[in-house]
């Protein structure tokens, strides 16, 4: 039985941060994000991570689901502690970030203000 772990909404959106979902990244960080980063990111309204992100995971984009390949090794506590983490779409074996997760499928959702992010684990 999946349990969600990690659900947040966009409340903000930085004027670049469109751009980058172009380049496969969402960008996500808390509504303190600092300013030199609030352009280039999506901002959401929780922190609250209950448990640990893993392969396998499902992450939900609105209706859209995702399978999580692999998790950087800060990514957990970075979303947790200040909402920051990036979501890579595509699989990049080459070069794993710790501040990353990177999700099996390449095709990118559509962001908006108000689209719902969880995160549900099978464990």
């Amino acid at each position: 039985m999946e349990k969600i772990i990690f659900e947040t909404k966009i409340v903000e959106i930085g004027k670049d941060a469109q751009s980058m979902l172009n380049n496969n990244l969402l960008i996500l960080f808390g509504t303190d994000a600092p300013e030199i980063l609030r352009d280039v990111c999506f901002m959401h309204n929780n922190k609250n991570l209950i448990g640990k992100i893993s392969a396998g995971d499902e992450v939900e984009i609105d209706d859209q689901i995702y399978t999580v390949g692999y998790v950087g090794n800060v990514a957990c506590s970075t979303l947790s502690t200040i909402g920051h983490c990036t979501f890579v779409f595509g699989l990049n074996k080459k070069q794993f970030l710790p501040g990353t997760i990177y999700l099996n499928e390449i095709e990118i959702p559509e962001i908006k203000l108000g689209t719902i992010i969880k995160i549900s684990s099978g464990y």
